[in-house]
């Protein structure tokens, strides 16, 4: 049996991104549901994993110059390739499915690293659904858990998510999940 690691959520509270400023978190444990396109902490955490190479090797939001493309997902394992873009609307796959990515963070807190982050954030709202949906399943659970043994590491994820139709987007399928894990620094 896996054994996870406990937390005390006592000091917990819940807290509107739209209306907290990022000034109000640092000193805490955050789970973080969004992507940075509507929301004022997501854009500030992406922006610390965007920047933090050095560290952090996984997935992060993009913005991209083409006022019709706004964001793209990208990883600091290939920062040349263009990463995949989120274009304001959906294409049929052959299969008949919409597609939409999104990025799961599981680690320290790049804004204080005595803390935990939980980010959940996709290219538009199906991605996030679709993101958030991971957590319904156990195996991939697992996965990222085995790279969370110290304060230390984090998991990062890329998700591919298929659905239906915008007016059931919950209704969709998780098609793939890439993994990367590491350390902020050695344990």
């Amino acid at each position: 049996m896996t054994r996870y690691p406990r937390y005390s959520l006592i000091k917990s509270r819940i807290t509107h991104c739209q209306a907290a400023g990022l000034s109000r978190w640092p000193d805490s444990n955050v789970v973080l549901i969004g992507g940075p396109g509507l929301n004022t902490l997501s854009r500030d955490i992406n922006e610390v994993l965007a920047r933090n190479g050095a560290w952090f090797k996984g997935f992060y939001f993009s913005p991209v110059p083409d006022p019709t493309i706004p964001w793209a997902t990208r990883s600091h394992q290939e920062p040349e390739e263009p990463g995949i873009l989120y274009r304001n609307h959906y294409e049929r796959l052959s299969d008949g499915s919409l597609q939409d990515f999104g990025i799961i963070y599981v680690g320290p807190n790049p804004l204080s690293s005595n803390h935990w982050l939980v980010f959940v954030a996709g290219l538009s709202s199906a991605g996030t659904v679709g993101t958030a949906m991971v957590f319904e399943e156990p195996a991939i659970l697992e996965l990222i858990a085995q790279g969370l043994i110290d304060k230390y590491h984090y998991c990062s994820a890329l998700i591919d998510y298929r659905f239906a139709d915008m007016q059931q987007r919950r209704e969709g399928t998780i098609a793939s999940v890439a993994i990367v894990r590491g350390a902020i620094q050695s344990s």
